[in-house]
């Protein structure tokens, strides 16, 4: 889901982050328009089949989401439909609060070869085996605006089968794939407003100015020196310390 206006970049990570179902269809279906022709391609050469004998989806919109696979056809076919839902708990990371989860990803690619079944089933064979290779391979999913991945981790979950999608039409088949993606960026709980804004659509006010930062630096020493130390084990009669290794704590204190 895309973010575009003024107003709406204004208020970018006040509240965290934000990723959803919405998020992972969108994601999922613009993979699919990016890769599917090449991994068709890719089918064509390792079987000597003709190079661009492959039925491919007409039109951008032939590729797009839903909640079932139950609405199809028209000019659209051959066509692709991404289901996407969460699947089991929510995880929380305890270092910042952020949530993240698995979804289930089915994808649905609607084959037809007017009256002809053989056709039919085969060319749903070719669509179930490329998005069998297609999805798990191509599983970040794209990235988010800051270069992350958008997907962590894509799983394979079950090898594509074909069905007919209306069992007295023979010449029509749905070949399926569904993998599980990971998405860690859900929400944070540690981020967000505490006190309700005066004006939500206006420019969203200053961070607060920090007076107060406290730090405590851990050094190490080199293997051959030998001279005298301090407590925090600086070189008392050396021009240059130790390199810093780690910083064990910090405290803001704000106004």
């Amino acid at each position: 889901m895309s973010v575009s206006s003024p107003r709406a970049i204004a208020w970018t990570g006040v509240y965290g982050p934000g990723q959803g179902r919405g998020d992972v269809e969108q994601h999922v279906i613009q993979t699919l328009r990016d890769w599917i022709v090449a991994y068709i391609a890719n089918f064509e050469a390792e079987h000597g089949i003709p190079a661009r004998s492959t039925p491919i989806p007409p039109t951008p919109e032939s590729i797009h989401g839903d909640l079932d696979f139950n609405r199809f056809g028209g000019e659209l076919l051959p066509e692709l439909i991404v289901v996407a839902q969460p699947t089991g708990e929510v995880e929380r990371f305890f270092d910042d609060g952020t949530y993240g989860s698995w979804y289930q990803v089915a994808v649905g690619a609607i084959c037809h070869v007017e009256g002809d079944q053989e056709a039919t089933r085969a060319l749903g064979d070719i669509y179930g085996m490329c998005l069998q290779k297609l999805l798990p391979q191509q599983g970040a999913f794209g990235k988010n605006p800051d270069g992350s991945y958008f997907a962590t981790r894509t799983r394979l979950q079950s090898a594509y089968n074909l069905v007919f999608p209306e069992p007295t039409v023979r010449d029509v088949v749905r070949a399926t794939t569904v993998v599980h993606t990971f998405v860690a960026d859900l929400v944070s709980d540690s981020e967000g407003l505490r006190v309700p804004p005066q004006n939500p659509y206006g420019t969203p006010p200053p961070w607060p100015t920090v007076n107060k930062v406290e730090v405590n630096i851990v050094r190490t020493t080199p293997d051959a020196y030998s001279g005298t130390y301090t407590a925090d084990a600086v070189i008392l009669d050396a021009t240059v310390n130790p390199e810093v290794t780690e910083f064990e704590e910090t405290t803001v204190t704000n106004p």
